[in-house]
């Protein structure tokens, strides 16, 4: 691992430099089993993540990362539904990725949270727990409505409201973005943060296979999931074999959805994705931990995941997202923040996102959502349908497909 501090004194330019975090190369395989898809525009080296840097100017933070291979251009890509172009809507220049960074803060171990939004199915070490997340995928607004969307069927009877304050304050979706080459970046106001300053900090950084066109997380077959634990908020799930849709494993195993996350060594991303451990991220500032040292401690943990590639994979009870949720006891416990008003006007004070995700709280059960392993009424579906094209979250071609599925229930 290479880590270039700048100390605060020396910023003569508007933009001011904090860290530059680098991973190693040709490790975008995940936990050691994963393969690209089968299509043209997917090759190795495409989400072999190399440098994250972190940058602050006057307004707020610059997250840029870069790949071993150039960026690719929506421009010429399809959205794997048909003739038609990549949706307008996947305008920010790349379309073949999604980065979370997850951003420890107040370097209070435990303090945080050790989850990962959906889709990713990853924990995050209690020592690098975070207060913030940062999700850049290629269409944020969609991302961000079909999360809502998804609470409000997991929890009829709360509102958007709710949901809204509570998530907004801990996951950012940028949407201002600058693709240049191999690299990407995204700006994140100073404000989300609450006034720290990006001198001691902690980041988990992963890298997952975008699914750009909406999936609707509309169930057209009966599930016993809940809504929350269907969705994969944009990420890629993997699939046995070499498919071409979407990232492919050949072991036995089952294959993690992240295809390379920042560390400072392959062994310690193949031990702790190939093993679903706690992730470690990288540090710096007064309470910076020498990763680089720790990570010489995984090579039996990787060679423990090369032995488990041949073996009959195990039977699983859902996601590890959702089997994690039952654990969580302090979500977005940081920073305080300003009272909001709602739509009267009237102050009021951020759910926290735990009385949405915990179910172990009162009134959380998953009961409160759908009848489990039955559809919502198709009336629901088709108004959400509607919505989604309404505030153009979705184009055509996605409308009508998923409008034809809907009625084809029927």
């Amino acid at each position: 691992m290479s880590v270039l501090l700048l100390l605060a004194s020396f910023s003569v330019a508007a933009e001011r430099e904090i860290v530059t975090l680098t991973d190693p190369a040709n490790d975008d395989f995940g936990g050691g089993s994963l393969v690209y898809p089968e299509r043209l525009d997917y090759r190795p080296g495409d989400l072999d993540l190399r440098v994250l840097k972190i940058s602050k100017d006057d307004k707020g933070f610059w997250f840029e990362a870069t790949f071993a291979n150039p960026v690719r251009d929506p421009k010429a890509a399809k959205t794997g539904i048909g003739p038609e172009p990549m949706p307008v809507s996947a305008r920010r220049g790349f379309y073949t990725f999604n980065i979370d960074v997850y951003i420890d803060t107040d370097r209070a171990p435990g303090s945080g949270n050790s989850f990962t939004l959906p889709g990713r199915k990853a924990r995050i070490d209690p020592a690098y727990a975070w207060e913030r997340a940062i999700i850049l995928t290629p269409r944020p607004e969609l991302a961000r409505g079909e999360l809502f969307d998804v609470l409000s069927r997991q929890f009829p009877n709360r509102s958007r409201y709710e949901a809204e304050t509570s998530i907004d304050n801990s996951v950012y979706f940028p949407t201002e973005v600058r693709v240049r080459g191999k690299s990407v970046e995204f700006f994140v106001p100073a404000a989300f943060f609450g006034g720290s300053d990006g001198a001691d900090w902690a980041v988990t950084t992963l890298v997952t296979g975008a699914r750009p066109y909406s999936s609707m997380s509309l169930s057209f077959l009966p599930t016993s999931k809940t809504p929350l634990e269907q969705m994969d908020m944009g990420a890629m799930q993997p699939a046995q074999g070499r498919p071409q849709d979407t990232f492919g494993f050949e072991s036995g195993q089952e294959a993690s959805p992240i295809v390379d996350a920042l560390m400072p060594s392959v062994a310690q991303q193949i031990a702790l994705i190939g093993n679903d451990e706690p992730l470690i991220g990288m540090s710096w500032g007064p309470h910076a931990v020498n990763e680089s040292a720790l990570s010489r401690r995984f090579e039996r943990g990787a060679e423990t995941v090369r032995a488990k590639r041949n073996t009959t994979p195990e039977a699983s009870g859902g996601s590890l997202f959702s089997s994690t949720l039952g654990g969580l006891k302090n979500w977005f416990r940081s920073d305080p923040v300003r009272p909001e008003a709602d739509a009267s006007g009237q102050s009021r004070k951020p759910v926290p996102l735990q009385s949405f995700l915990d179910p172990g709280i009162k009134g959380n059960a998953a009961a409160e959502s759908a009848p489990i392993g039955q559809h919502a009424p198709v009336p629901e579906r088709l108004r959400t349908l509607q919505q989604l094209f309404d505030d153009k979250l979705i184009d055509e071609a996605e409308y009508r497909m998923h409008k034809q599925r809907i009625l084809g229930d029927l």
